[in-house]
């Protein structure tokens, strides 16, 4: 037993240190992406520790694996450079039984994140989610800030309303500005007006798209005659996603396990499968 507690006390103080090493690069490296976006206007900047947090345990379920290996090899090679496996091997240690030594902290291992990948990292993806999903911090509107504009540097993008609804996240007096140069070379301004404006999410695809009510829209070159007006009652705009962004990760990834395993569709089977 005192062989035991030894060897798995070595393995998984090297595998705490390892992963809390690959934790910090990981997770830095990731923060600073997200911040970028936050700075360009695409994610709210006060939604980010959250977000980060609800998606640490997908971080871990990654990391602890490869801790526990490069700890294996760290604690085990230490011992048989200081001669401590030759001591081991004569007092009766085979390679065998080494093996089942070392099966003992890699069970612990695979229990916790097992529970990461079955339960808890879907509850942290959906919560993260469900944060991403308020039309308060939505990719492309997610600045909004009631009575003040807001600039974004893509495309010269310039939004502004007047009030947001508490509980529904309904935006009133929606104001969206942008300029793009045409195939002649020449700058286009479009200017949308509403009445109200939503974020609405299709469950089925997880897109997001952006419906405005009641409003007109202007589109034409600044000092030009040639200016398109156009009123409408409902007017609907695809709000896209980065692939590499905060948003990169699939609808599927907050279903619960058990929800994946009474399901048949493709998706839900491979990421029950990924999980496993």
């Amino acid at each position: 037993m005192r062989i035991l507690r030894y060897l798995s006390r070595e393995v998984m103080t090297h595998m705490v240190a390892v992963s809390f090493i690959l934790l910090v690069i990981i997770f830095s490296g990731r923060f600073v992406k997200y911040l970028a976006e936050a700075a360009t206007g695409d994610i709210a900047a006060d939604i980010l520790l959250p977000v980060m947090f609800y998606r640490l345990p997908g971080f871990l379920e990654l990391i602890i694996p490869l801790g526990l290996f490069i700890g294996i090899l760290m604690s085990y090679g230490r011992l048989y450079v200081e001669s401590e496996m030759v001591i081991l091997s004569a007092c009766g240690v085979s390679p065998t039984r080494l093996a089942a030594y070392t099966l003992v902290p890699a069970f612990f291992v695979m229990v916790i994140v097992g529970s990461l990948s079955l339960y808890v990292s879907p509850l942290g993806a959906a919560k993260s989610e469900a944060l991403l999903d308020d039309p308060r911090s939505s990719q492309g509107l997610n600045a909004l800030v009631a009575g003040r504009f807001q600039t974004r540097r893509k495309n010269n993008a310039v939004s502004y309303t007047e009030a947001i609804h508490a509980e529904t996240g309904v935006m009133q007096g929606v104001f969206l500005s942008s300029t793009k140069v045409n195939d002649e070379g020449v700058p286009r301004m479009t200017v949308t007006v509403a009445a109200e404006g939503e974020i609405i999410t299709k469950p089925e695809s997880g897109a997001r798209y952006l419906e405005l009510r009641d409003g007109y829209q202007y589109e034409g070159t600044p000092g030009g005659l040639d200016y398109r007006i156009i009123s409408f009652e409902r007017f609907g705009e695809l709000i896209p996603e980065k692939k590499d962004g905060i948003r990169s990760a699939a609808p599927v990834d907050g279903k619960p396990t058990l929800e994946l395993l009474k399901s048949a569709d493709p998706e839900d089977i491979a990421a029950l499968h990924w999980r496993l």
